[in-house]
């Protein structure tokens, strides 16, 4: 399950890219800014999730390069890719809650493991 979260994540990178480059920003260049640093944020715990993978719960670096979505994962990435047209980032964060309720399980479970 793991490396479906993973795959999550990246799903997760690639909307908020998407949502940011089909954004109206035309003048608001700290907005913008800001965005642009949340894309960059969701890029960084891919990775740091991904070296937590690899790292603490020892699954191969290859497993991770070749983890396949599976069927309900690819099933929310399109639903994700397809609601990059929608008008506000509020429906951003909400579409993006069950990322959230990962990261929150995650930290919940490994607070009772021992490394």
């Amino acid at each position: 399950m793991t490396q479906q979260d993973y795959l999550y994540l990246l799903d997760n990178v690639r909307f908020k890219a998407l949502r940011f480059a089909k954004s109206s920003f035309r003048t608001d260049l700290l907005e913008m800014i800001t965005e642009s640093e949340k894309i960059t944020r969701a890029v960084r715990y891919a990775e740091e999730w991904r070296r937590k993978c690899t790292t603490q719960l020892h699954i191969p670096e290859s497993e991770m390069n070749s983890a396949q979505s599976n069927i309900a994962q690819t099933a929310y990435a399109e639903y994700l890719q397809n609601q990059t047209f929608l008008d506000d980032w509020f429906s951003l964060y909400v579409l993006t809650i069950p990322c959230i309720y990962v990261g929150a399980f995650s930290i919940y479970v490994e607070r009772d493991v021992v490394y």
